[in-house]
C-alpha cells in the first residue's frame, strides 16, 4: 500500500490551502504520515512552480519537515513526497499551497 501523506495534521488527499505572509517562514511537517504496510518512510519536497503565481523558497529539500518563505503575492504550490522502502517502494503525494494576499 502506498503511504499516507499527513502534513501539518491534516490527513486525506484534498489539497493543503495555508495562508502565508511574504517573507515569513511557514512550517510544513508532515512527520505525521505513516505506511500502512509498516515500512520505513523518506521524504522530498519541491516547489510545483509551473503550477501557480508565486514564488517561495524551501529551507530543505529532504526530511519530515520543512520550512517554507513565500517571496511575492500569489499561490506558490508545495509538494511533499512520501516513499515507503517496500519491495517495490511506492510513493505518495499531496499539494500544499501557500496563498498570499496582494499587497
Amino acid at each position: 500500500h502506498n503511504p499516507q501523506v499527513v502534513v501539518n495534521r491534516e490527513a486525506g488527499k484534498a489539497p493543503i490551502i495555508i495562508h502565508a505572509e511574504p517573507g515569513k517562514p511557514v512550517t510544513l511537517d508532515a512527520a505525521g504520515s505513516k505506511d500502512p504496510d509498516g515500512n520505513a518512510l523518506t521524504y522530498h519536497w519541491f516547489f510545483y512552480a509551473e503550477a501557480g503565481r508565486g514564488n517561495v523558497t524551501l529551507d530543505r529539500e529532504d526530511g519530515p519537515v520543512v520550512h517554507a518563505t513565500v517571496s511575492r503575492p500569489g499561490a506558490a504550490h508545495i509538494i511533499p513526497t512520501v516513499e515507503d522502502n517496500g519491495a517495490p517502494p511506492l510513493t505518495a503525494y499531496r499539494r500544499v499551497i501557500l496563498q498570499t494576499a496582494p499587497r
